[in-house]
C-alpha cells in the first residue's frame, strides 16, 4: 500500500540441488526428490494468483543437468507455474546489481568473481555495462569434495569446516590451529591444523582464479586492462587468504564485494555470499516500481504490491 511492500508469507527448506549432480551431469532422484518437495510447498502458498502474475527462474543446475528436460515439466507441475531457465549472462547482471555500489565511479574497468557453489561466473565491467562474461565449471562444490575426500569425512562436515575453517593460502601465518575433523562411520574424530586444510583448499582456489585469468586473456580482456582491480563475492570469497592469493595471480588489487544494504535486512545479510540474493531482491523491487527487469520471482496483485520480494525480505530479517 501507498508503495510499501506487505509481508503475507515466508517459507524456507533446503533442497541441496546441485549436490544431486553426478560425474555425468545427471540429478540423481534423491535430489529431485527434494526438489519437487520444496516446490510443491511453494505452489501451495501461491495457489490462486494467476500465471501472468507469477514469474519463476532457475539457474545453473538447470542449465548444465542433462536429463532436465525429463526433471523441468514434473517441477513446473509441483509448483504449478512454468520456469525460465535464465543464461549466464542474467546471472551476472544480477551479481553486479548486488554489489553494482562496490564498483568504482570512474568507469575504469573491472572485474567481478563470483565463486559460487556449482559455477565460478565471471563479468568485466565499464561504466555500469556488462562488456564480457563466462561461466567456469569449478566452485565451491569441488572444494568441499576435495576436502570430503582428503579427510574421509562426510560431505556435510566437510561444507561446514570449508565455511568456518576454510584457508586459501598454506603459508600463511597463525594457522596452528586445530580444527576437529567428524569420521566416516563409526570411528573417532580428527584433530587436523588449519594449514592442512589450506593445503587442501589453496589448489583448487589457486585453479578457479587462473582459469579465471586465461578466460579473460582467450577473451581479450588481458590484466593489464582491469584498471580498477578485481571484486570476489560468492560463498568461496569467505576463505582467509582468497584476497591475497588473487592479487598474487592477477597481479591486481583485490577486495570482497559485499552486498549493499537494504531496509529491513540485517547486517547479517550483508555477505558476499547472498550477492546473487541481494540482486534478486533488488530486481524484484524494480519490476514493481515499472522499471524492466529480468530474473526474479515477483507476484502482483490487482489491489496491492506483494510481491516475493516481501517474503523474502521477511525470511532475511526473521533468519539473519
Amino acid at each position: 500500500n501507498n508503495g510499501q511492500l506487505k509481508v503475507i508469507d515466508s517459507f524456507k527448506q533446503m533442497v541441496r540441488f546441485a549436490a544431486g549432480l553426478d560425474e555425468h551431469k545427471n540429478l540423481d532422484e534423491a535430489s529431485q526428490e527434494r526438489a519437487l518437495d520444496c516446490l510443491a510447498k511453494f505452489g501451495e502458498r501461491l495457489r490462486g494468483f494467476k500465471p501472468e502474475q507469477v514469474r519463476v527462474v532457475a539457474t545453473n543446475t538447470f542449465r548444465v543437468a542433462k536429463n532436465i528436460a525429463q526433471f523441468l515439466p514434473k517441477a513446473e507441475a509441483a509448483l504449478g507455474f512454468p520456469i525460465e531457465i535464465i543464461a549466464g549472462r542474467e546471472e551476472a547482471r544480477l551479481i553486479y546489481t548486488g554489489v553494482v555500489h562496490t564498483l568504482p565511479p570512474n568507469g575504469d574497468k573491472m572485474l567481478v568473481i563470483d565463486i559460487g557453489g556449482g559455477t565460478t561466473d565471471i563479468a568485466v565491467y565499464t561504466n555500469g555495462a556488462i562488456r564480457h562474461t563466462a561461466v567456469i565449471p569449478v566452485a565451491g562444490d569441488l572444494i568441499t569434495k576435495d576436502l570430503a575426500q582428503a579427510l574421509r569425512t562426510p560431505h556435510s562436515a566437510a561444507e561446514y569446516i570449508k565455511i568456518h575453517y576454510g584457508v586459501a593460502i598454506p603459508d600463511m601465518d597463525g594457522l596452528d590451529e586445530m580444527v576437529e575433523v567428524p569420521s566416516v562411520g563409526d570411528r573417532q574424530p580428527r584433530q587436523i591444523s588449519r594449514r592442512v586444510l589450506a593445503s587442501v583448499i589453496g589448489p583448487r582456489v589457486e585453479e578457479i582464479l587462473e582459469l579465471t585469468l586465461n578466460e579473460l586473456r582467450r577473451s581479450g580482456f588481458p590484466e593489464e586492462v582491469l584498471t580498477s582491480g578485481i571484486v570476489l563475492t560468492g560463498g568461496a570469497s569467505m576463505l582467509t587468504g582468497i584476497v591475497e592469493l588473487a592479487e598474487e595471480v592477477f597481479a591486481l588489487p583485490a577486495r570482497i564485494g559485499v552486498p549493499q544494504e537494504m531496509g529491513g535486512v540485517s547486517e547479517r545479510i550483508r555477505n558476499p555470499r547472498y550477492s546473487t540474493a541481494i540482486g534478486l531482491l533488488q530486481a524484484a523491487r524494480g519490476e514493481e516500481d515499472g522499471a524492466p527487469v529480468t530474473g526474479a520471482i515477483v507476484v502482483h496483485d490487482q489491489t496491492e504490491k506483494i510481491s516475493l520480494w516481501a517474503k523474502l525480505m521477511k525470511f532475511f530479517k526473521d533468519n539473519f
